[in-house]
């Protein structure tokens, strides 16, 4: 049968739900700043509604989907629909952890190469060299932005 287009369909839904996550992030900036608030309490709580009802809409309507709908509109796959929400969950989630240490590991090696071509370069000059101070070291991190968490 097609049991490896199921497989396949789990995937993208875990690609779809951090695109449009991405998307949207960017997206409720424009539709919040063309509302014009007043003071920032409004945008701030204008923008972090926007942002949580369709990141929860986005997780969760393919979960929701397979879990009541999927029986009595699509065919379920040769595992039944419980087992292919088990697996879906279970590749989606681990995505999610991928992505996560994926925004560890960046910035963590960033400060890692900064360092290393900063003392480089000095020494090339003759520089003396000492152990950079833990705040030395945070300010070689690449600049923090929150737009993708709200």
């Amino acid at each position: 049968g097609f049991s490896w287009a199921y497989g396949m369909a789990t995937y993208a839904v875990s690609l779809q739900i951090k695109v449009f996550k991405q998307i949207w992030s960017k997206l409720s900036l424009v539709l919040v700043d063309m509302e014009r608030h007043q003071y920032v309490e409004g945008y701030t709580d204008s923008r972090g509604f926007k942002v949580i009802v369709f990141q929860f809409i986005n997780a969760f309507a393919s979960f929701g989907y397979v879990a009541f709908a999927m029986r009595w509109i699509d065919h379920c796959p040769p595992q039944g629909c419980w087992g292919y929400l088990c697996h879906e969950m279970v590749v989606v989630f681990a995505t999610y952890l991928v992505f996560a240490m994926y925004d560890i590991v960046v910035p963590v090696a960033l400060i890692k190469y900064r360092t290393w071509h900063e003392r480089r370069a000095s020494l090339r000059q003759g520089h003396e060299l000492h152990d950079l101070s833990f705040l030395e070291q945070q300010g070689k991190m690449p600049t923090y932005s929150s737009d993708g968490l709200i």
